[in-house]
C-alpha cells in the first residue's frame, strides 16, 4: 500500500476575537470576608490583572481579566456621557476595542486614570461596596519599579480607597516561592513576561536585585513582530490581519528551536516543511456562479445587442458632431488665413492671437490637422481604406539657421522631428507590406514543409512561439519603463530625440531602427553616435529636454507612434493565437505539458513554498484557489519569532540575547561572590511557548564548565503562580503576625512619602530619592 501524501495542518481562525461572557460580581463577600482582616491580593500585570483573597492553599484568583480600559460614547443609544469598559468586557463592542487606553509604559504605570478604573472594577467585582477598603492589600509591581510608579499606586490606595496597609512585591519572586523554593538553594530566576524578560539571581534566600538584568523583549514584542512578518509576507492579503490574529498565532503555533540554524535550514526540505507548516484559514465566501437557462442567456444576449446598437448610434452621432465642429473650425481658420492678404501684418497677428495661435506656422499646422481629420472621417463613412499619410509641411527645413529667429529655430527643430518620424513610418509601412507578402509566401512553404517533414516543422513552430512570447514580454517591459520619465530607457529615448533635433539635415541617426518602436539599445546607440559627432564638431551645449515643453514634444511624437505600436501588438497577439491553435491541432499535449512544467517550476520555488505551501497549484477558478487566497502559512516564523529572545539583533534591537546576559550574570556571581548557580527557574506567560526549557538546557550547558550538573525548572503554572505565591505568602504573614513588619501603613505613607517601601525577601529594595 502506497504511503499517504503528507498534508499541512489547517487551523481556522475567526475574524474577530470571541466574545467572553461578562464577569459577574462575587456574592460571598458579605458572608465570608467582610469584617475580617483577610488580605486582598492583586497581581497587577501589564497584560492581565488577577485579584483574589489570601489563602493557605490558593487555587484560582477570583478575577482574571485583561488589564485594559476603553472610554467611548455609544452613538446608537445617544448617551451624553462616556461609557467606561474594563477588562474582557471591551471585546463586546467594536467601539471599545478602538479606544483602548493602556496604563503601562514598558511595564510601569504611567497613567493613573486607567489604573483607577481597573481598581474600581476589581473592587466592585469582588463585591466590596463599603465606604473604604478595610482589608490590607498585597500588590505586585515590576522589578526595580520607578518612584513615579509607586507614588501613583500609594496615593490612590491610601488617599482614594483608604487602605490600612499595603505590601509591594515582585511577581516572579512570588512564583518562585509558590513552586516550593528552597531558601538554601541558590537559583537564577528567568521571568519571561509580556513586555520584558528579567533575570534575578536568588542567593542565600534573597533576591540580588543589584545584579538583576532586564531585556526589553517579551510576549508583546513577539505579537508585534509576528504581525509585521505576516503583513510583509502577504502584502495583498484580502482581509485585515489584526493583533488578535498575531497573538493567536504566537500563543498557539510558535516554538523554540533547539538548534535554530539547523532547523531553519531543515525548513527548505519538502517533507519537513509539509509536516511543520501550519495553515491559518481565515473565513471566506465561495462565489457560486449562477446557472442560467437558455431563455435567460438569449434574453441577456439580446439585451447586449441592443446596448451595442445604442452605443454604435451614440458613437456615430459623436463622430458626426465632431466632424461638423472640425468643418466649422476649418472654414473659420481658412478665412482667417485668406484674410492675410487684406489685413495689415499687425492686424493679422492680432487676429491670430485672438484665435489662440502664436504665429502663422501654428495656424497652418492646425489647418492641415483638421483637413486630415475630416478626410479620414469621410473615408471611414465611405468605407475607403486609405492608409497613405501625407508628408508634414516643414517649410523651415530649407531655411538656413542664420535667417531664423530663436523661436523659428526651435520650431525648425520640431519640424525636423516630425519629418524624421514621417520618414520612419513610411519605411515601416513599406517593410510591413513586404513582410505581409513574404508571410503569405512563407505560409505556403510552411504547409509544404509540414506535410513533408512534420517533426521538424513542429520544432520550428515551437521555437517561433517562444521567440514571439519573448518579444512581447520585452515590449511590455519597455513600455512600462518608457512610461516613467525618470527611467533609464526614457532618458535614453529623450537623448536620441535631442540628438536627432541637433543633427544637420533630416536623415535619421545611425542606430535608430526604421520601426517607430525603438528599443532602449537602439536609442542608446543613436545617442552615443550623435554625441560622437558633436565631439568632432566641438563642444556644444545641449539643453533639449531640460524644459517641460520639450517633453511635450516627446509626448506628441509618442502619441503619433502609438497607433503603429498598437497595431503591432495586435498582430503579435493574433500570431500567437494562430501558433497555439496549430500546436493544439498537431501536438495537443505540448501546451498542457508547458503548463504542468510551469506549475512544477513555481512549486519548487522556495518563496512560493513558504507562502503557499507545497501542495499543487490549484486552478484559479476552483474553490481551493479561493480558500488559498484566505490562508496564512506559518513555517519559518514559528521559530523566528521566539528566537528573538535569544537573538534580538534579527529584528534590529541592539542588545544582547538571553544567553549572553545569563553568561554575564553567572560570571559576575562566580567572580565577585564565589556563587555557582546550578538551578534555573523559568516563569512568566511567554515561557509557555513550547521547547523553551530544552533550548535553555542546550544554551546553559555551553555556559557552564564541562560536566557541571544543573537543572532547568519551569513553573507549574507560569501565568497564575505569581498570584498564587503572593496569596500564599500573604497568608503566611498573617498567620505569623509578621504583616506589619513588611507593610507600609498610612502613618508610614504620611511620614516617609508615597515612594516609601519596606524591604522584604519578595520585593524591591528601597533607595532614598535624591
Amino acid at each position: 500500500m502506497a504511503d499517504q501524501p503528507l498534508a499541512p495542518q489547517v487551523y481556522k481562525v475567526s475574524e474577530e476575537p470571541p466574545i467572553i461572557d461578562l464577569l459577574q460580581p462575587q456574592t460571598d463577600y458579605a458572608d465570608t470576608y467582610q469584617g475580617t482582616n483577610t488580605p486582598l491580593v492583586i497581581d497587577f500585570g501589564s497584560w492581565r490583572c488577577r485579584a483574589g483573597w489570601a489563602a493557605a492553599i490558593p487555587e484560582q484568583p477570583a478575577l482574571n481579566f485583561e488589564n485594559a480600559v476603553a472610554k467611548y460614547k455609544d452613538r446608537r443609544s445617544n448617551q451624553a456621557k462616556q461609557s467606561v469598559v474594563v477588562g474582557d468586557d471591551l471585546y463586546a463592542d467594536l467601539a471599545g476595542r478602538l479606544t483602548v487606553k493602556p496604563s503601562f509604559d514598558g511595564g510601569a504605570i504611567c497613567n493613573s486614570e486607567p489604573f483607577e478604573s481597573v481598581l474600581d472594577y476589581t473592587l466592585l467585582q469582588l463585591g466590596i461596596q463599603t465606604d473604604r477598603v478595610y482589608h490590607p492589600i498585597l500588590m505586585t509591581e515590576p522589578l526595580c519599579a520607578p518612584f513615579y510608579h509607586r507614588k501613583l499606586v500609594s496615593e490612590l490606595l491610601f488617599e482614594g480607597y483608604g487602605a490600612p496597609s499595603v505590601i509591594y512585591g515582585v511577581d516572579s519572586l512570588y512564583s518562585h516561592h509558590h513552586n516550593g523554593s528552597d531558601t538554601s538553594s541558590d537559583a537564577l530566576i528567568i521571568s519571561a513576561g509580556h513586555t520584558s524578560t528579567q533575570l534575578i539571581p536568588y542567593v542565600d534566600g534573597r533576591a540580588r536585585l543589584d545584579m538583576s538584568k532586564r531585556l526589553t523583549f517579551g510576549g508583546n514584542q513577539c505579537v508585534e513582530e509576528m504581525l509585521k512578518l505576516m503583513q510583509l509576507k502577504y502584502p495583498t492579503f484580502p482581509t485585515k490581519v489584526t493583533p488578535y490574529h498575531a497573538s493567536y498565532m504566537v500563543h498557539n503555533h510558535t516554538y523554540f528551536a533547539t538548534n535554530y540554524r539547523a532547523e531553519l535550514q531543515a525548513y527548505r526540505g519538502r517533507d519537513f516543511l509539509t509536516t511543520h507548516d501550519r495553515v491559518i484559514q481565515f473565513p471566506y465566501t465561495v462565489v457560486v456562479p449562477e446557472t442560467k437557462s437558455e431563455e435567460e442567456i438569449e434574453r441577456l444576449a439580446s439585451k447586449r445587442r441592443e446596448q451595442m446598437k445604442r452605443m454604435q448610434e451614440i458613437a456615430a452621432k459623436n463622430r458626426l458632431d465632431k466632424l461638423m465642429r472640425n468643418e466649422e473650425d476649418l472654414d473659420t481658420f481658412t478665412k482667417l488665413k485668406l484674410g492675410k492678404k487684406q489685413d495689415s501684418k499687425a492686424a493679422f497677428l492680432e487676429k491670430l492671437k485672438s484665435a489662440g495661435f502664436r504665429n502663422e506656422v501654428e495656424l497652418d499646422q492646425e489647418v492641415k490637422r483638421l483637413e486630415a481629420s475630416i478626410e479620414k472621417a469621410h473615408n471611414k463613412d465611405l468605407g475607403v481604406d486609405k492608409t497613405e499619410e501625407k508628408p508634414p509641411h516643414c517649410p523651415l527645413l530649407e531655411v538656413p539657421d542664420e535667417d531664423l529667429s530663436e523661436a523659428d529655430k526651435k520650431e525648425k527643430r520640431k519640424q525636423r522631428l516630425l519629418k524624421a518620424g514621417f520618414d520612419a513610418r513610411e519605411r515601416a509601412r513599406h517593410a510591413k507590406e513586404e513582410a505581409r507578402i513574404h508571410q503569405e509566401e512563407q505560409a505556403q512553404k510552411d504547409e509544404e514543409w509540414r506535410l513533408s517533414r512534420p517533426n521538424e516543422w513542429l520544432d520550428a513552430l515551437k521555437a517561433k512561439r517562444l521567440e514571439l512570447k519573448s518579444k512581447m514580454q520585452k515590449r511590455e517591459q519597455l513600455k512600462q519603463q518608457l512610461a516613467d520619465r525618470r527611467s533609464h530607457a526614457s532618458q535614453l529615448r529623450m537623448k536620441s530625440i535631442s540628438a536627432l533635433a541637433a543633427a544637420d539635415g533630416t536623415t535619421p541617426l545611425p542606430g535608430v531602427s526604421p520601426s517607430t518602436s525603438a528599443t532602449s539599445a537602439e536609442v542608446g546607440s543613436a545617442a552615443v553616435g550623435a554625441a560622437g559627432r558633436r565631439r568632432k564638431r566641438g563642444p556644444t551645449e545641449d539643453t533639449f529636454g531640460a524644459d517641460d515643453s520639450d517633453w511635450a514634444v516627446y509626448r506628441e511624437i509618442s502619441k503619433e507612434e502609438g497607433s503603429d505600436e498598437e497595431e503591432e501588438e495586435e498582430n503579435d497577439q493574433v500570431q500567437l493565437i494562430q501558433y497555439e491553435e496549430l500546436l493544439r491541432k498537431h501536438d495537443p499535449k505540448y501546451l498542457d505539458n508547458l503548463v504542468r512544467a510551469e506549475k512544477a517550476r513555481i512549486q519548487k520555488n522556495v518563496m512560493y513554498q513558504f507562502t503557499r505551501g507545497v501542495s499543487d497549484v490549484p486552478d484559479p477558478d476552483s474553490p481551493d484557489e479561493t480558500a488559498q487566497q484566505y490562508q496564512l502559512h506559518l513555517n519559518v516564523e514559528r521559530i523566528k519569532v521566539p528566537e528573538m529572545l535569544f537573538q534580538p539583533s534579527i529584528i534590529g534591537i541592539e542588545q544582547a540575547g538571553l544567553l549572553e546576559v545569563m553568561d554575564h550574570t553567572l560570571c559576575q556571581l562566580s567572580s565577585q561572590h564565589g556563587v555557582q548557580i546550578r538551578k534555573f527557574f523559568v516563569t512568566g506567560g511567554s515561557s509557555l511557548i513550547p521547547n523553551l526549557s530544552n533550548r535553555l538546557q542546550v544554551g546553559i550547558r555551553s555556559l557552564l564548565p564541562v560536566g557541571s550538573p544543573f537543572e532547568v525548572i519551569q513553573a507549574r503554572d507560569p501565568v497564575l503562580d505569581a498570584w498564587r505565591g503572593a496569596a500564599q505568602w500573604a497568608h503566611e504573614l498573617q498567620a505569623t503576625n509578621a504583616w506589619n513588619q513588611y507593610a507600609v501603613t498610612r502613618a508610614d505613607y504620611d511620614e516617609c512619602g508615597p515612594q516609601y517601601l519596606k524591604e522584604h525577601p519578595m520585593g524591591n529594595r528601597f533607595y532614598q530619592p535624591q
